[in-house]
């Protein structure tokens, strides 16, 4: 949560996220993220991070209560469709994107997301980025993959 606020102040582009720690408010906290879908992103020192897309206010309801009766907080976020959408994923190093990754949604319609290295098919470059730089240097990472996600498409070049 922390690194979204910082992200925030400095004027990279983040998803609307709130905190939650009961029910109580759950659809103020749907209406202060944009509505559904959202994602539910468990907040506990795991091996592995607990992420759910919830498409409805019920589906949302018990997802939050199964994790909320763990004892766990949990993050509300705005869910960013990526249907057909291209992303990257950069590498940032010492203040410089020396490298990225273009990622396509799978076939499937799976919200999960397969890299596409050159051998796949998908591009890589070394190269600027204002947002990737700045999202870095904000949350004081030497070494950071950052994911980047246009809104509207675009044709990807290697130049």
């Amino acid at each position: 949560m922390r690194s979204l606020q910082l992200l925030a102040a400095s004027g990279v582009p983040v998803p609307a996220t709130v905190m939650a720690a009961t029910l109580r408010d759950l659809r103020e906290m749907v209406e202060l993220v944009g509505g559904v879908p959202v994602l539910i992103k468990l907040l506990t020192p795991a091996e592995r991070p607990g992420v759910m897309v919830c498409e409805s206010v019920q589906s949302m309801e018990a997802a939050m209560e199964a994790v909320l009766s763990m004892g766990h907080n949990l993050l509300v976020q705005r869910y960013v469709r990526r249907r057909r959408e291209r992303d990257l994923r950069a590498l940032v190093v010492g203040g410089r994107a020396v490298a990225w990754v273009e990622r396509r949604p799978r076939p499937a319609g799976c919200c999960t997301r397969s890299p596409r290295g050159p051998a796949q098919g998908g591009q890589g470059a070394g190269g600027g980025g204002s947002h990737r730089v700045e999202a870095a240097r904000v949350v004081g990472l030497e070494v950071a993959a950052v994911d980047l996600i246009r809104r509207t498409p675009v044709r990807w070049s290697s130049t």
